[in-house]
């Protein structure tokens, strides 16, 4: 008997080839011992002859961030939307060829790398969700200039529907107003946190700065200095609104 269960791979979902790999990986040992009991078929010891060990870790090497990169961007309690350019960036890195890599690796990291680009879909609006996020805004690896300015543009455009709503008479506000002590509240409550690993070497924040004539170019140019990763949701209102007085 095995350890552990056999997985088996679903043709609908790509994790589920990791997931199948890593179980055989896990009890090769054991899978090979029962091979060589008379009684099972030959045909089974024949497949685990194919099982090259280098090759199955590598492979499980290459998929593994991928799975990582799918379970953070599917967060259900935290925003992951300004995540997105990080995790294309953080992919891109992983499927670079090395020097070291087998023709095997190699080949699937081409293949990868193909469908990568092809199925990883980026919209401005990533690009200005990026740029919210004080320890990403920096980071001029993570989008063209071409995609910063289309996410700066949509900011732009924010601020202004904000102004336009902000300047209706009083009494048509009232319904939409935001509580009192909400801000006050997001500020006793924010406080640092790890975002783990994956994003370790890219998050940064800004130190304050309160040249407000252009708040959203002030926010933008502020010098950056590494600070522990915080949670975005109540990092950003808090830092955005009480240095440059932004709401969104």
């Amino acid at each position: 008997m095995l350890d552990s269960t056999l997985k088996q791979c679903v043709s609908t979902r790509w994790n589920s080839i990791l997931t199948m790999l890593t179980s055989g990986d896990k009890s090769k040992s054991q899978l090979r011992a029962i091979a060589c009991d008379p009684q099972v078929p030959k045909k089974f010891l024949r497949l685990l002859g194919d099982l090259h060990d280098e090759i199955l870790s590598a492979v499980i090497a290459v998929l593994s961030p991928f799975e990582a990169a799918t379970k953070i961007l599917s967060a259900e309690k935290s925003p992951t939307i300004h995540l997105v350019l990080p995790t294309l960036f953080k992919l891109r890195q992983h499927v670079m060829s090395v020097n070291t890599d087998t023709t095997a690796v190699a080949g699937l990291k081409q293949r990868l790398s193909r469908q990568l680009e092809k199925y990883f879909v980026i919209a401005p609006i990533h690009a200005a969700a990026t740029l919210l996020d004080p320890r990403l805004k920096d980071k001029d690896d993570l989008m063209s200039d071409s995609l910063k300015n289309q996410g700066i543009e949509v900011l732009r455009q924010m601020l202004d529907n904000r102004r336009h709503a902000t300047a209706r008479p009083i009494d048509e506000q009232s319904d939409a107003a935001e509580p009192p002590r909400k801000k006050a509240h997001l500020a006793e409550e924010a406080s640092t946190s790890s975002d783990g690993d994956f994003f370790d070497d890219l998050f940064t924040a800004p130190a304050p700065s309160r040249d407000t004539a252009d708040q959203l170019q002030t926010y933008l140019s502020t010098t950056s200095e590494v600070v522990a990763a915080a949670d975005l949701l109540q990092y950003s209102l808090v830092f955005v609104t009480s240095t440059y007085d932004i709401v969104f």
